[in-house]
């Protein structure tokens, strides 16, 4: 009886073996090849952030271009796109009814991606990304950066137009 539930526990972790989380550079390769789909050959990565939903993770991702924001919902764990837009300056989500997307009155144009603020954030603590967001932080416009090392939560504050860390706080 040991060997039988020994044997189906193994079979059991061997298949889940292959089944792994989309990364943040992944789910942003989804939104880009399905947003080219609509004739966007241009999108910028606003924002790529893994919110918790209810009783599971989603991830965010926000391109633009163009003047219209994109917004999608896709699963981590199937790649499989929960939300995105279907036409030009349309959101649809999961029932296909439209989401009205708002215009966005001037693109952001910084030095600093949202991509390479997580790397750099990650050269400073190698560790476990919990989010990147825009925020604005004493006048400058910043990017947040959260990472998860050693039993610490590191936030960083970087420059969008230098890259230079402003603030590094560890609790």
């Amino acid at each position: 009886m040991k060997r039988v539930l020994l044997g189906l526990l193994l079979l059991f972790s061997l298949g889940c073996s292959n089944h792994r989380a989309l990364s943040q550079d992944e789910a942003i390769q989804v939104a880009s090849g399905h947003v080219q789909t609509l004739g966007i050959s241009d999108p910028i990565v606003y924002s790529a952030d893994l919110k918790h939903q209810g009783s599971a993770d989603v991830w965010m991702v926000s391109l633009y271009s163009r003047g219209r924001l994109f917004e999608y919902s896709i699963d981590p764990s199937s790649a499989k796109i929960l939300s995105y837009p279907k036409g030009y300056g349309e959101l649809r989500n999961n029932e296909d009814q439209v989401v009205t997307l708002p215009v966005i009155s001037q693109l952001e144009d910084y030095n600093i991606s949202s991509l390479q603020a997580k790397d750099i954030a990650l050269k400073e603590v190698a560790g476990e990304l919990i989010e990147v967001l825009r925020d604005i932080e004493n006048g400058r416009h910043v990017w947040f950066v959260a990472i998860r090392a050693n039993g610490y939560t590191h936030d960083f504050y970087i420059d969008k137009e230098t890259g230079e860390i402003l603030v590094h706080d560890r609790y």
